[in-house]
């Protein structure tokens, strides 16, 4: 699975392994294989939890956040945006760099 858009308002991914699940409260929705996943889009209120951001970047899985109506939410992760150095730059805080812990 190339792309996966996260619909469900209120949803939220967790990670299991190389996989994601797809969590609304305590009821589990859908477990997603991440090995091919290469885009991530969540819609509106869809959230994930830091072990899965933290899987998406390191896996260079791009991710864009959009309102309920469709337009760009906040910010897009993209894989290309985080250099070697560890420095990633927010869209449209040019003057803000945010350091990226490596372990």
């Amino acid at each position: 699975m190339e792309r996966i858009y996260l619909l469900e308002e209120g949803a939220y991914l967790i990670r299991k392994g190389d996989a994601l699940v797809v969590m609304k409260g305590a009821q589990r929705l859908d477990e997603i294989p991440a090995s091919d996943l290469r885009r991530l889009v969540l819609v509106g209120m869809a959230s994930m939890t830091g072990p899965v951001l933290d899987f998406l970047i390191s896996h260079g899985v791009d991710t864009g956040f959009l309102t309920p109506s469709g337009r760009p939410w906040a910010c897009k992760v993209e894989s290309a945006s985080i250099p070697v150095d560890g420095r990633c730059f927010v869209p449209g805080q040019h003057s803000k760099a945010y350091r990226v812990k490596k372990n």
